[in-house]
């Protein structure tokens, strides 16, 4: 089979063709991409926080969510220098780790790759997603993690967690960790912009890369369903690929619609679902990640651990506009309150610096 595949990065159409199975094929697409954006990018050595550091830190990362959480943690933290560095660059040049106090590897699984070089300064690391110690299966928090990932972070000088739920689980296998939350960086919405008068329908969006932790089957189930009991009432849009969209698309699809669906089964954010409070979504969530922290049931959207959960929470906002545009109105307050400078910054402190 030859899959054709064809991606603009900035002005320049890149023409990629690949034989083998299309599943295959779009991991490596999906690699390339990352690999040409990256040297587009213009983050592969960037430094970012205090002018006069108490402590300096190498933050080496694999790309563009890492990297953005780096930007998230580290921009605004008073008393740290951070230094965001490709794990690329860094395997290169390892001398540049003499100009810093901590390396932090801002991926658990970057730390391994690094295990033939000789580090010098402390040693940290971060665990974002679960998937990087545990099984991509749905009961995947039952089961024990790798024991290859967890001898990996007993190197480590010190573990950071994103979520509570993962931080609970390592405390299980032995394994203290600090916890940093995350977040979105994407420009907050007005509330002023929020239109109560385009709020007489749902609008469902999704948006996510085709892993089987997304539980896309979920999705397409609850969308089925909700057309048989809500017709014309309610309408979803879905965008599963490994292709990012330019920010203003992305935007553009955000506030086009009013509630963002996330049937995970796996996850330490989910960004997507954070990018869509802070454009005013209410957010319908599996009890994933940092979700149970950010979502009031009821206030600003709803946790749900069944389809039927989701469908029954559907139906009360169905038909409800003056209900849907409260709660997405404490959607973006809560997402600003939560996760905002003052409140990142202050968990970046107390975990680096104390």
């Amino acid at each position: 089979m030859l899959a054709r595949h064809h991606r603009f990065i900035g002005n320049q159409l890149y023409r990629i063709r690949l034989a083998g199975v299309r599943q295959f094929s779009k991991d490596v697409v999906a690699l390339a991409y990352q690999q040409l954006t990256r040297k587009q990018a213009g983050y592969s050595i960037r430094k970012i926080g205090s002018a006069s550091p108490k402590i300096r830190i190498l933050y080496i990362h694999n790309g563009w969510a890492i990297y953005n959480v780096g930007l998230l943690w580290f921009s605004d933290a008073d008393g740290i220098q951070c230094t965001l560095v490709n794990i690329e660059e860094f395997l290169a040049h390892p001398d540049m780790q003499d100009e810093h106090d901590i390396l932090l590897f801002g991926y658990s699984n970057l730390l391994g790759l690094a295990e033939n070089l000789t580090l010098t300064k402390r040693v940290w690391t971060c665990v974002h997603d679960p998937v990087e110690i545990y099984p991509e299966v749905l009961h995947w928090a039952s089961l024990k993690p790798s024991p290859g990932a967890i001898s990996r972070l007993k190197t480590a000088d010190k573990v950071i967690t994103i979520s509570r739920e993962v931080q609970q689980l390592l405390r299980q296998a032995g394994i203290r960790s600090v916890r940093i939350p995350t977040g979105s960086l994407l420009p907050v919405r007005s509330l002023h912009e929020l239109d109560a008068s385009r709020d007489t329908n749902l609008k469902i969006l999704t948006v996510g890369r085709i892993y089987p932790r997304k539980n896309y089957e979920l999705f397409k189930e609850i969308e089925r369903a909700a057309r048989e009991r809500f017709g014309g009432a309610i309408e979803f849009s879905a965008k599963w690929d490994y292709v990012p969209l330019p920010e203003s698309e992305y935007l553009r699809r955000l506030d086009a619609s009013n509630v963002y669906v996330c049937t995970s089964y796996q996850e330490g954010g989910p960004l997507p679902a954070m990018d869509a409070m802070r454009r005013g979504q209410v957010v319908l969530s599996t009890q994933v990640g940092q979700m149970p922290e950010l979502i009031q049931n009821g206030v600003n959207g709803f946790v749900c651990k069944t389809r039927s959960d989701f469908l029954d929470r559907l139906g009360q906002l169905v038909g409800n506009s003056s209900l849907l545009h409260t709660m997405r109105r404490n959607s973006l307050l809560q997402i600003q309150s939560e996760r905002g400078t003052a409140a990142i910054a202050d968990a970046v402190h107390r975990a680096v610096m104390i």
